[in-house]
């Protein structure tokens, strides 16, 4: 035989192992800062894969670890479901999905109902017309300019005071109600529901009708 049992590859490997093992037992007993370093390794030991494993930057096994996180294809959710959690209750914060949009007008700040306009940048929504309720999202940064919006999730605001049931979009601008409008040409569109006093789940429906007001006409005749 060419090979000596001895001196296998997996035998080579496994001492290599236990050797390694045994220099991390030594430094774990005798180390005194939080972490090991390159420079908690002897020079008399110094061994260049053992030393570039100390150097490299730990794997992540925590998504909270790393707060601008990427994929790298597709999330294949296996079968199973994304939980969102709890029902929020810190003002100004959001659980859902965002988009960075151009927005031109934003008076009321957090939680604004913005509509896109025909430059497909947003404004302040309005449900007079159909024409100001395209596309609805809410504004989750104030300002204009280069913001994120909410397409759709949890949203906190202190400021609400909702009641259980349905929140539809406001004739006046930017603002939600729990109203529906009954002025004529007014657009009755849900923007979604009360989860509690002061958080909403946002998901505005991709349809709505308008309010048309109907007209009685009596007539009296005389015998």
């Amino acid at each position: 035989m060419n090979e000596q049992i001895g001196w296998s590859v997996e035998s080579k490997l496994l001492r290599y192992i236990l050797k390694q093992l045994d220099r991390l037992a030594g430094l774990i007993s005798n180390w005194t800062s939080t972490s090991i370093s390159c420079t908690d390794v002897p020079a008399c030991e110094e061994d260049p894969v053992f030393t570039a494993w100390l150097g490299a930057t730990p794997p992540l096994y925590d998504l909270s670890g790393d707060t601008t996180p990427q994929l790298g294809g597709d999330l294949d959710v296996n079968g199973k479901s994304i939980d969102w959690g709890a029902v929020i209750s810190t003002n100004t914060t959001y659980k859902g999905d965002t988009l960075s949009v151009t927005v031109d007008t934003n008076s009321v700040g957090f939680g604004c109902l913005l509509a896109q306009g025909a430059d497909f940048h947003f404004d302040e929504a309005d449900a007079s017309s159909t024409t100001t309720t395209n596309m609805l999202v809410m504004a989750i940064e104030t300002g204009t300019g280069t913001k994120k919006v909410l397409t759709k999730g949890q949203v906190c605001n202190t400021a609400w005071n909702w009641s259980s049931g349905p929140i539809y979009a406001s004739e006046t601008l930017g603002l939600l109600t729990q109203t529906p409008p009954i002025n004529e040409d007014a657009v009755v569109v849900v923007v979604g529901w009360a989860l509690s006093a002061d958080t909403m789940f946002f998901s505005p429906y991709d349809a709505w009708i308008t309010v048309v007001q109907g007209t009685t006409t009596t007539t009296t005749t005389t015998p």
